[in-house]
């Protein structure tokens, strides 16, 4: 998991750490957003374990994966606006899961890795009863990735700055 200090060593200057050799020019514009964002939750001792994690290859970090919060009510965690779909009550929380492989290192089943263990160790937290995803609808890797974990049922679409977007979601 991508601490305090690493994150922190992330969003001021990328460079190599000890555990693992961090790609250069990351985080791109992109992530550099989500970086201090997964460093505000690592420093919420409640939120902390629902941070980004490194995907980490040949100690060489070749991606990230993650939530992008602490579990929620599934009406908070589908109250985008722009959500159009089912919205099936839960009795647990919610979270939603993100994960990016850098080119380079795609189809090589990182993805899929990490989605699964994170989708297993959210459920085993006792705090987590369904999990959610949304993909670009253009993203066929990243529909592939949510058909290789397994259990993940189409329940609507949504937009973002990027497009529109599938949202998934996987229960208990």
């Amino acid at each position: 998991m991508l601490g305090p200090a690493e994150l922190a060593v992330l969003v001021d200057a990328p460079r190599s750490l000890q555990e693992f050799r961090v790609p250069v020019g990351w985080p791109d514009a992109h992530d550099r957003s989500n970086v201090r964002r997964w460093h505000e939750l690592a420093e919420n001792e409640g939120a902390s374990p629902w941070r980004a994690r490194a995907i980490v290859a040949a100690g060489t970090m070749v991606g990230h994966a993650g939530f992008h919060g602490p579990p929620v009510a599934i009406g908070v965690a589908l109250a985008d606006p722009t959500f159009v779909g089912s919205i099936t009550p839960c009795a647990g929380g919610v979270v939603e899961l993100g994960y990016t492989v850098f080119a380079g290192h795609r189809r090589q089943g990182y993805a899929a890795e990490a989605a699964a263990g994170l989708v297993e160790w959210a459920f085993g937290t006792g705090s987590v009863d369904a999990v959610i995803a949304t993909v670009g609808v253009d993203n066929e890797a990243s529909h592939r990735v949510l058909a290789r974990v397994g259990g993940f049922a189409r329940i609507g679409t949504c937009r973002d700055e990027r497009g529109d977007e599938v949202v998934y979601r996987r229960d208990r």
